[in-house]
């Protein structure tokens, strides 16, 4: 611990008032003699060169700086939650439906700049969490040499399932834990099953609220206040306890006591057709302007002829938004300005404007693209929360059946310097980048015990490059980028938005 040491007060002695000249003094004296004798306006006369006078009298005057105090708060460990598993209600024989099952083990990726420990957390509503499902926990510790240096930590999963209805590719970033965030993706519709985890990697007991809303507002859900996730837990909820049929979901989590992870695991089945899973993390908290990078379109050909198919809906590549409002704003409807720019030069981008409803969920459906890949900007003139849902397909190929799969994209957090990302396993990584700002950047992209390289973006614009599965890259050279990394597959997909490193221990200055 740092040793404290006062800042010395400093008081600035007050200014001595010059005194008048002896002939000053009787000419004061004269005047006031005189004043017994003259008229009134002689009087008034003499009072109106007094206040002159005073005017630029040099009145005393007292400074000083304020004692005070510069704390550095003790470094703590730095730490990410991992989402766990693919989970799935009931067994595999479809009993015990009240109950979240797991369907193999995710594999999770991670570097640090310094030591990392690892660890699953201790419970779960799912029985076998501790073997299979559990969220892992990564956590670096500041450096001994100098505590105060910041310590960058990433990570993410993937996994790869193929078990009865859950076929698919899911991947997610290992995230910090929060007490205010927004799910936004998701359906509670027939063949589509949504679930909400809560994990509690902190050592006190977790409070939380679920505000749920849909295409009509806010939804009145019992039991969604007052939810307890117990230290080093995870609790598992099924959306449609909530909001049985909702279509179109967006979820405020709000915690008190200890902070958690909220995630959103989505499996689709169209008849007896599996139509894949995925992972939702947190999307970015309200604001004018929402970011979302890598969305990518493959085989856009496939996807037409699969959405003229009944129950195929959802494959399309679609916008989900939601205007909070407040106290001021509750009703009524804002213009959101689209903007989707390709980020590989290959693809065709769009721009357009679409009304949304203030406390009302709206699909914007995002049609016309094709094959490539994209970021997409929305705007408003009051805050918004995002996502987006893209899908893929693979056609039969002989007994093979065609298969689908889909995921869903959070709005991203802007990037602020260095900042280090793990590449889950998963079929050909992107590394997308967005920059937000008026001139050209050049971002570095250093392989961790690898081969660097830059890559040039220009004013609002996007940029892509290929990166290596379960590899680390450190990014550097910029002060604005939003950047996210993509999966994509005949039957697969994925991706995950990059998050800027916790904030480092600064000082705190202390006025007594």
């Amino acid at each position: 611990m740092s040793e404290i040491e006062p800042v010395q007060e400093t008081v600035v002695e007050p200014a001595v008032e010059t005194t008048s000249p002896p002939s000053a003094r009787a000419g004061r004296g004269a005047a006031l003699v005189g004043a017994r004798i003259v008229s009134g306006t002689v009087g008034l006369a003499v009072a109106a060169v007094a206040i002159l006078g005073a005017t630029f009298i040099s009145l005393p005057g007292i400074q000083s700086t304020a004692p005070s105090v510069d704390v550095i708060p003790v470094p703590t460990a730095q730490l990410r939650v991992c989402a766990g598993g693919v989970l799935r209600l009931g067994d595999e024989s479809g009993q015990d439906a009240t109950n979240a099952t797991a369907i193999g083990r995710p594999v999770v990726e991670f570097r640090s700049t310094g030591d990392v420990d690892t660890a699953d957390l201790a419970q779960s509503d799912s029985p076998e969490s501790s073997s299979r499902a559990a969220p892992t926990v990564l956590s670096a510790a500041p450096g001994e040499a100098d505590p105060n240096a910041a310590v960058l930590l990433a990570g993410s999963q993937s996994q790869l399932v193929n078990s009865g209805d859950f076929v698919g590719f899911a991947t997610a970033e290992c995230t910090g834990a929060a007490t205010d965030s927004w799910l936004v993706g998701g359906s509670a519709e027939v063949g589509r099953t949504t679930l909400i985890t809560l994990a509690n990697p902190t050592e006190v007991v977790s409070e939380v609220t679920l505000e749920i809303f849909g295409a009509d507002g806010a939804i009145a859900a019992p039991g969604a206040s007052g939810i307890v996730v117990q230290p080093q837990s995870q609790r598992v909820l099924s959306l449609a306890s909530f909001a049985p049929g909702l279509a179109s979901p967006v979820i405020h989590v709000t915690a008190t006591g200890g902070a958690v992870v909220a995630n959103l695991q989505q499996s689709v089945v169209r008849g007896l057709t599996t139509g894949g899973v995925d992972i939702v993390g947190a999307t970015a908290a309200p604001a004018k302007s929402q970011v979302i990078p890598g969305l990518t379109v493959l085989g856009s050909e496939d996807l037409e002829s699969s959405l003229a198919q009944d129950g195929n809906e959802d494959l399309a590549t679609s916008l989900r938004v939601y205007v909070p409002g407040d106290d001021a704003i509750d009703e009524g409807s804002v213009g959101a300005t689209v903007n989707i720019v390709s980020s590989d030069g290959v693809g065709t981008g769009a721009s357009f404007t679409a009304d949304v409803e203030i406390g009302r969920v709206t699909e914007v459906p995002v049609e016309g693209l094709l094959d490539g890949t994209y970021t997409v900007t929305v705007s408003s003139s009051v805050p918004i929360v995002a996502g987006l849902r893209a899908s893929t397909v693979a056609p039969a190929q002989g007994l093979l059946p065609a298969t689908s799969d889909f995921a869903w994209l959070g709005a991203t957090t802007r990037l602020g310097g260095d900042t280090l990302l793990t590449v889950a396993d998963g079929p050909q990584p992107v590394l997308h980048l967005s920059n937000p700002g008026a001139s050209t950047i050049t971002v570095d992209v250093a392989e961790l015990d690898g081969t660097s390289s830059t890559v040039t973006v220009s004013a609002r614009s996007s940029a892509t490059t290929p990166v290596n599965p379960g590899s680390a890259y450190r990014l550097s050279g910029f002060s604005a980028l939003y950047a996210a990394v993509s999966f994509a597959a005949p039957g697969q997909l994925g991706g995950y938005g990059v998050q800027p490193p916790a904030l480092s221990s600064s000082a705190v200055t202390i006025f007594p």
